[in-house]
Parts: C-alpha cells; sequence; structure tokens
C-alpha cells in the first residue's frame, strides 16, 4: 500500500467513477516543513534549538506519526474540562 501512489488509484477509478477522481497529487514532503521549524527554532534560540539538523527532527516527527485512539484524542479535552 506505501508504493500504491495516488495518481495510479485516479487512473483506476478514471474510468469507472470519474465524479470520484481529483487531480490530488498527494500530501506535500516534509522537507519544507521540516526547513522551516529548523529556521524557527534557530531564531528562537537557546539550548537544543541552535544547534537543531535536519536529522533529529525528521527523526522526532517519524516516532511521532503513530495514529492516536479516541480515547487518547478525548483524555486531553476531558482534563481541559476538569480543570
Amino acid at each position: 500500500m506505501d508504493e500504491l501512489k495516488p495518481e495510479m488509484v485516479n487512473a483506476c477509478w478514471k474510468n469507472l467513477w470519474s465524479e470520484g477522481v481529483n487531480d490530488f497529487k498527494g500530501f506535500p514532503r516534509i522537507d519544507g516543513e521540516v526547513k522551516k521549524i529548523i529556521q524557527t527554532a534557530r531564531e528562537v534560540g537557546g539550548e537544543g534549538f541552535v544547534d537543531l539538523i535536519d536529522e533529529e527532527l525528521e527523526e522526532l516527527i517519524e516516532e511521532h506519526q503513530q495514529v492516536l485512539t479516541n480515547e487518547e484524542l478525548e483524555d486531553p479535552v476531558k482534563a481541559s474540562t476538569e480543570e
């Protein structure tokens, strides 16, 4: 499934359901966002920000890509309403 590209899915559905096909090219690569985050971190400065490198940030992002359960999504809301 990871190798399946949006263009391939669109091509398969085009003859069957043309209204369901769009020109979605996928989500932008993380590279541009990483560069913006690094630039902002360096402007903020301080320990851990000034010397932040792309690979460290990409690793942090990849570590936190798991899908959250409904309970995990509800916990912060419950905590904020209890306060």
